[in-house]
C-alpha cells in the first residue's frame, strides 16, 4: 500500500466525488481511500433508482441517493459501514489481490470468511461486504463496503421499492441476507 487517504467527512456526495477525483488522477501506486457516509443509498451506474429504492421512505428519513461510476447493486450506507476504495493504474487483474487483503484482515480478527460469485464476502453464508470495480483509460478502482454496525432495519426499508415503483429495464439488485460484523465479534467497531 503506497498511500492511505481517510475522509473526515460523512457527506456521501463529497465522498463519491472525492473517490472519482482520486480515480481520475490514479498513478502506478496503490492508494486506499477509507470513508463513511451519513444515511444514503449508493446506486450502480446501470440501475433505476425508482426500481431499487423506496424513495418515499428515503425522503421521510433524510436518506440521500447518490449514483456511483461502477456497476453493481444498490447499497445502503450509514456510519455503521466502513467503505474502502483501492485505486491504481496497475495493469494486472488485481481485484483478487485486494480481496485477499480484506479476507486476511478479517481473518486476523479470528473470523473466516468466503468469497461468493456475486462480489460479496460472506460469514456463514451471510453477506457483510459487497464489492464492485470500475476501469477506464487504464485507471482501476475496486471498492466496497463492510457492514460493521449498520441499521439493518433502515437498510431493508430504504432498499425495498414501494408497490408503486416504476417498471424498468435497469439491472435489479440481488437481495441477500446481511450480517453486521459487530454482531459476530463484539470488539469490532466502525470507528
Amino acid at each position: 500500500m503506497n498511500k492511505i487517504i481517510i475522509s473526515n467527512k460523512f457527506d456521501p456526495y463529497f465522498n463519491i466525488a472525492a473517490e472519482n477525483q482520486l480515480f481520475l488522477n490514479a498513478d502506478e501506486d496503490i492508494h486506499l481511500f477509507l470513508w463513511q457516509n451519513d444515511a444514503s443509498v449508493i446506486i450502480g451506474r446501470n440501475q433505476n433508482l425508482y426500481a431499487e429504492c423506496d424513495l418515499h421512505y428515503m425522503k421521510e428519513h433524510n436518506i440521500k441517493a447518490v449514483r456511483r461510476f461502477s456497476g453493481g447493486g444498490a447499497v445502503y450506507h450509514d456510519k455503521g459501514n466502513v467503505n474502502f476504495t483501492f485505486i491504481t493504474k496497475e495493469k494486472t487483474a488485481i481485484q483478487f489481490k485486494f480481496l485477499r487483503w480484506i479476507q486476511s484482515a478479517i481473518a486476523n480478527l479470528g473470523m473466516e470468511c468466503e468469497f461468493s460469485g456475486r462480489n460479496d464476502l460472506l460469514y456463514k453464508e451471510q453477506k457483510f461486504s459487497g464489492h464492485a470495480y470500475y476501469t477506464d483509460d487504464d485507471n482501476y478502482m475496486y471498492h466496497g463496503t463492510i457492514l460493521v454496525s449498520v441499521d439493518t432495519g433502515q437498510l431493508e426499508k430504504a432498499l425495498t421499492p414501494s408497490m408503486l415503483k416504476l417498471k424498468s429495464k435497469g439491472i435489479a439488485s440481488v437481495r441477500s441476507r446481511v450480517v453486521n460484523l459487530s454482531s459476530i465479534h463484539s470488539e469490532i467497531t466502525s470507528e
